[in-house]
């Protein structure tokens, strides 16, 4: 009950002080007196500044009198209209500063540009291809550029060439001194090693031909270094042997020269024997008919094997 009581009196405070408040006036009441309000509101509020706008500064005291009698909105897209037409007039300022500089850079350079037949614009065209390439192209392409260039202008790259080695380190000429110096050393040293052997071999070739045996030498020379070329023999008495065989014509001819030999071998040794003076008796006859039978059966095996070979 308490609680209830509560609420009941809450609410008679709000209705009575809501009873005390002025009352608004009715939807009627306001359009009754809504035209003096307006007027009254209007007398009220001043009227709001009109905007205005200066005349360009480079116009003419008469045009700048014509340009303020005009509306403010016109006035407005005169001033915009003249601002685009300055910023279309300077925006070509740089360029053509530009324009002056690059004149007054050529213009000592002009006679002979003409004379090549070419204007400024190609020639500066022109040089920068020629930086362009230098920076980026490969070495051959660079190096072909270079030629033609000193071609062009008369440059003797020789001369360049010529002045770049005797510019040459001190230190660096004298070890190349000394390279040249032991390359020659070497050189003379392998061709006295050359000479040496080749003297050998002529040597043992001289020998060889003038051995008794080998009378047939010239005849098979050949066919004796094409057997050693070939590793067909194994030194030059086997070659010799060998190419004897090659040539059915020449067999003969060695035979009778091996049987010549023997025989002469045979004969010298006889006389040697004979020449001892006094019959031999003893041990001294036995020595002798030693000697003789070794000397017989020597002869029979160097007539054997002269058989073999050929």
């Amino acid at each position: 009950m308490e609680l209830r009581e509560a609420l009941e009196s809450a609410m008679d405070e709000v209705k009575a002080k809501t009873d005390d408040a002025p009352q608004e006036p009715t939807v009627d009441e306001k359009i009754v007196e809504a035209p003096e309000a307006v007027e009254e509101k209007v007398a009220e509020e001043p009227a709001a500044p009109v905007k205005t706008y200066e005349a360009p500064e480079a116009w003419s005291a008469e045009n700048k009198a014509e340009f303020n009698k005009l509306p403010p909105n016109i006035q407005a897209q005169v001033i915009k209209r003249e601002k685009d037409i300055e910023k279309a007039m300077t925006r070509g300022d740089g360029e053509l500063a530009m324009g002056r500089q690059f004149k007054e850079i050529v213009m000592p350079y002009m006679a002979g540009i003409q004379a090549e037949g070419s204007n400024a614009l190609d020639a500066v065209k022109s040089l920068l291809n020629t930086a362009h390439v230098l920076r980026t192209a490969d070495p051959q392409q660079k190096l072909n550029l270079f030629a033609q260039i000193a071609k062009q202008y008369g440059v003797p790259l020789e001369n360049v060439v010529n002045s770049t080695q005797n510019r040459i380190d001190p230190a660096l000429e004298t070890l190349q001194q000394r390279l040249d110096r032991l390359e020659r050393e070497r050189s003379e040293e392998a061709l006295i090693r050359q000479q040496e052997e080749q003297a050998r071999i002529e040597a043992t070739i001289d020998a060889f031909r003038n051995d008794p045996a080998h009378s047939l030498f010239e005849e098979v020379r050949s066919e004796m270094g094409q057997l050693l070329n070939a590793g067909l023999a194994k030194d030059m008495k086997d070659a010799y042997e060998k190419a004897i065989n090659l040539r059915p014509d020449l067999r003969p001819v060695a035979q009778a020269k091996t049987v010549e030999q023997i025989q002469n071998k045979a004969l010298t040794a006889k006389k040697a024997a004979g020449s001892i003076k006094g019959a031999p008796s003893g041990a001294a006859a036995n020595s002798a008919a030693n000697s003789d039978k070794t000397l017989r059966e020597e002869l029979e095996a160097s007539l054997q094997s002269a058989r073999g070979r050929i």
